[in-house]
């Protein structure tokens, strides 16, 4: 069938137990087995609520950067960059603001995945405030532009970044 499974890394923030945490693990557990090596790579400590169990009762090998957010400003590259170097994925899928810029800018040298579930401009300044919000928006659809392939979550979101110069293919 083939020669050998091809590493994918997927890079997220946390293994939450959320929506997105439930949907990723579906991904990875039904991925064929005999064609892709899953791993996944948490940038920050997990949460009290988190499924990592989840993960690793599938068999799933999952690397936490236990990084804090501003941790992941100064040290995230480097970290990031070792992991991803002793993995060496033949594709990287992120989900997340933090996840997307780091890859899109550090790792430019790996095909690229983003999956986007949210419109930034609707969630970003209304939760985070005008500046830093604003801030989020511009470095959201700047990680998005950089990645080799985005997927919105819905045709509606992938209109709203097609009308930031953001070219998207809807799921």
């Amino acid at each position: 069938m083939y020669e050998q499974r091809l590493p994918v890394q997927y890079i997220v923030s946390t293994l939450a137990a959320t929506g997105p945490t439930r949907q990723l693990l579906n991904i990875v557990t039904n991925l064929d087995q005999n064609r892709w090596e899953p791993h996944i790579v948490t940038l920050s400590p997990e949460p009290s609520d988190s499924n990592a169990e989840q993960f690793s009762e599938a068999d799933i090998p999952v690397t936490s950067l236990n990084l804090s957010r501003s941790g992941s400003i100064v040290l995230g590259p480097s970290r990031l960059r070792s992991v991803t170097q002793k993995n060496d994925p033949a594709i990287l899928h992120t989900q997340g603001i933090r996840a997307d810029s780091l890859a899109a800018h550090y790792l430019d040298k790996y095909p690229h995945l983003t999956t986007l579930r949210n419109f930034p401009p609707e969630d970003y300044i209304q939760q985070y405030g005008k500046v830093p919000g604003q801030l989020m928006v511009w470095q959201q659809f700047r990680a998005a532009r950089h990645a080799d392939q985005a997927v919105a979550c819905s045709r509606t979101i992938r209109e709203k970044y097609s009308k930031q110069g953001v070219t998207t293919v809807a799921i």
